[in-house]
């Protein structure tokens, strides 16, 4: 490629490779045995014993292969250059618990490497210096990636579950049940409610039934329920600004995810008239959600909630100051300021869209340590910092 002078680096490789997960518990394929209470023997208890687990000796890490292949280029003398990757992760061996029969086992469920699940994507970096004067630098710096997910199989050939789990179940008041469906064939993160249809003169909702057709919420059942919206981004992005004229610098970072949907869980829970006695509620509950006033609304889990939950983060900003030093101890001293999470640009109406989770098993929903909705938030704060650097 001698003749093409505008290409200056250009290779073409690809990866693979097999990593672990130990992520789990200790003792979980041995023999234990718990306490079952105290029995009594002449007129003394004693404290009984037996089984706790299933043994399952051939319990291991949960294995993901992974391979890619990608292309690196750097072109125009350096002015452009980066990177494009395609990739593939098949998670196998996926840790959970499982039903099995009484006997030959002790106990009813028997912890196992049973499920699989498979990402694929690209990933694209670029690198370019737009202006290269004397006094004055500009570069351009972007990264992207696309997700494809999907759940292969709860399955396998010695233990069989169900094709889909019910999961992330929100707490009270009342009980509105759990908000997403884990189904063989589809995407992680998939919102499994009642579709909303409006209101009827009495401010109750109306969901849509299996059929398509309008029907009051209190005649609605499980049959109903659908898949209405997804919570993990199909797209991942971030773009840098970097300035350098004369003894001034400057850089200005932006970040976002986009096509993905979020649970406003506080307007859900906050944001109706009808809600638990004496609790405060949000504004929207007499502003835009004020034609949702009826008695049946609470805890009763829709997609009315569920908004989109693209955003635009003017995450890092920064600007500095170096003055060279003549003296015999340091060589410079640059003096800066910078900020984190100055401006958040969404139509999200809740909270900070990234205090939302974008990977795991619930993406798209706050959740608790134990998988379980959740309405803990702590606020997102804007940081300023001040600081000296010196260079010796």
């Amino acid at each position: 490629m001698k003749d093409l002078t505008w290409v200056d680096e250009l290779k073409l490789r690809g990866d693979y490779g097999v990593t672990g997960n130990q992520d789990f518990g200790n003792y979980l394929s041995l023999d234990l045995y718990n306490g079952y209470g105290y029995y009594p023997l002449n007129g003394t208890y004693y404290q009984v014993w037996g089984p706790g687990q299933n043994t399952n000796y051939n319990l291991r890490w949960e294995k993901a292969h992974n391979w890619n292949v990608g292309l690196d280029f750097s072109l125009f003398h350096s002015m452009v250059s980066g990177s494009i990757n395609y990739y593939q992760r098949r998670q196998q061996d996926l840790l959970g618990n499982y039903n099995v029969p009484i006997p030959p086992n002790i106990q009813t469920q028997t912890y196992a490497n049973v499920g699989s699940m498979r990402n694929s994507g690209l990933e694209l970096q670029l690198n370019v210096l737009a202006v290269n004067r004397k006094d004055f630098n500009y570069s351009i710096s972007f990264a992207g990636a696309t997700n494809n997910n999907r759940f292969v199989s709860f399955s396998n050939d010695q233990y069989h579950g169900q094709g889909f789990i019910d999961v992330v179940g929100m707490p009270a008041p009342g009980s509105p049940g759990t908000a997403q469906r884990l189904q063989e064939g589809e995407r992680i993160g998939n919102f499994y409610m009642w579709k909303y249809a409006g209101v009827d003169d009495q401010g109750n909702f109306l969901v849509y039934d299996k059929g398509g057709k309008p029907i009051p919420s209190n005649q609605a059942t499980n049959d109903d329920k659908q898949i209405v919206g997804n919570g993990l981004p199909r797209f991942t992005a971030s773009l840098g600004h970097s300035f350098n004229y004369k003894k001034w610098d400057a850089s200005v970072y932006f970040r976002g995810a986009f096509g993905y949907d979020i649970f406003n869980v506080h307007d859900f829970y906050y944001g109706l008239q009808n809600v638990q006695q004496n609790t405060n509620v949000l504004e929207s509950a007499y502003g835009k959600n004020a034609h949702i006033s009826g008695q049946n609304t609470l805890a009763f889990l829709n997609d009315y909630f569920l908004e989109k939950g693209d955003y635009v983060k003017l995450d890092v900003v920064t600007i500095g100051y170096t003055l060279n030093s003549k003296s015999k101890y340091f060589e410079s001293l640059r003096v800066y300021a910078s900020t984190r999470n100055l401006a958040t640009f969404t139509s999200f109406k809740g909270i900070d869209p990234e205090a939302y989770p974008v990977n795991g098993l619930y993406p798209g929903i706050l959740t608790n340590s134990d998988g379980g909705g959740s309405k803990a938030y702590y606020p997102s704060t804007t940081q300023v910092l001040f600081g000296v650097q010196l260079n010796f």
